[in-house]
């Protein structure tokens, strides 16, 4: 499907997923093509992005859930980059039977990084974690009710287990006691409810005040709100060695809970759940390798990760330790 898709982004398609917002073909810049195809644009003078979402990842009734939620959120006064509409109106274009094209506002700001010293630093890592908070009081004022028609966590497909190898028997049972473990959890809507599903450090800019503009709510599904907190601590950089000096891991995952902690509490048994959820985050980055990644294509790099992530799985070591 991955080749697919690559095969279908030709000229003439990106030539007609830009024309509903008079975008030249000359103006779209990739930024990124991993689930969807990105590009930086600029519609009506403004700074923005094109994202082109293939038919069989997303329907358009994901798309307009997300949508809607985005800017639900945007009214609550949420930092959130903001669809744009086409010339026509419409927030959603078809680009023949393949993709929808949807776009939004460029986020202000940059990329945190280590790189931006200035930007990566205690005062990001606090908004960081309030700024989740934020997000996850405003979907539980929706009282649990299924407000935005977005997928239930155990409906996405690295969840179900849909690309273990046969190999991986244990590694599929090993997925199975997580779920089980998972639907024993409190679901009231203080702690469940529709989050964003990706917020690591690729998935927001911080602008020179220590603000955030949170984007790319492609993975918003129903979940518990710590899952949100997880793949935060997922994706953090592991190394402590790099110049210029930064904190180490644990001492930046102490201050996003600090930052989350001032605006929600967390429940009494976060610790736990939060271990929980890292494992099931590297049993749905494992299956994600797979279905990214055709065969043929799996390098010997490639391999060396698929083994380090399996390895700790059937090890039964945590992801990381947390200081809570």
């Amino acid at each position: 499907m991955e080749r697919a898709i690559s095969i279908l982004a030709t000229a003439a398609v990106l030539a007609q997923a830009g024309a509903p917002w008079r975008i030249p073909l000359s103006d779209l810049r990739l930024i990124r093509d991993y689930e969807n195809f990105v590009y930086a644009v600029t519609i009506r003078g403004q700074a923005a992005v094109l994202r082109m979402t293939h038919t069989s990842h997303r329907s358009h009734a994901d798309l307009a859930a997300e949508l809607a939620f985005i800017q639900d959120a945007a009214a609550a006064g949420l930092p959130v980059c903001q669809p744009i509409a086409s010339d026509a109106g419409r927030l959603i274009e078809p680009n023949g039977a393949c993709f929808h094209v949807c776009c939004f506002i460029y986020a202000a700001g940059e990329r945190a990084s280590w790189r931006t010293p200035l930007i990566w630093q205690d005062r990001t890592f606090t908004a960081w974690g309030a700024t989740l908070a934020r997000m996850h009081r405003f979907s539980a004022a929706t009282g649990g009710v299924r407000r935005w028609a977005r997928m239930r966590w155990d409906e996405d497909d690295v969840t179900r287990g849909a690309y273990l190898p046969a190999c991986d028997a244990d590694i599929q049972a090993r997925l199975q006691d997580v779920i089980a473990q998972c639907r024993t959890l409190p679901a009231t809507p203080e702690d469940f409810g529709l989050i964003h599903g990706d917020v690591h450090q690729g998935n927001f800019h911080v602008d020179r005040d220590g603000a955030l503009q949170l984007f790319d709510f492609d993975d918003a599904c129903y979940h518990w709100f710590l899952y949100d907190l997880s793949v935060v601590f997922y994706h953090l950089p592991a190394g402590e060695a790099e110049a210029p000096p930064r904190p180490s891991r644990t001492a930046i995952i102490s201050t996003i809970l600090a930052g989350y902690q001032s605006q929600r509490a967390l429940p009494q048994d976060a610790g736990a759940q939060l271990q929980l959820f890292l494992l099931l985050r590297d049993l749905q980055i494992y299956q994600s390798i797979f279905k990214k990644t055709a065969p043929e294509d799996r390098s010997a790099d490639w391999q060396r990760d698929a083994a380090v992530i399996a390895e700790r799985i059937r090890a039964r070591r945590p992801v990381l330790a947390l200081p809570i």
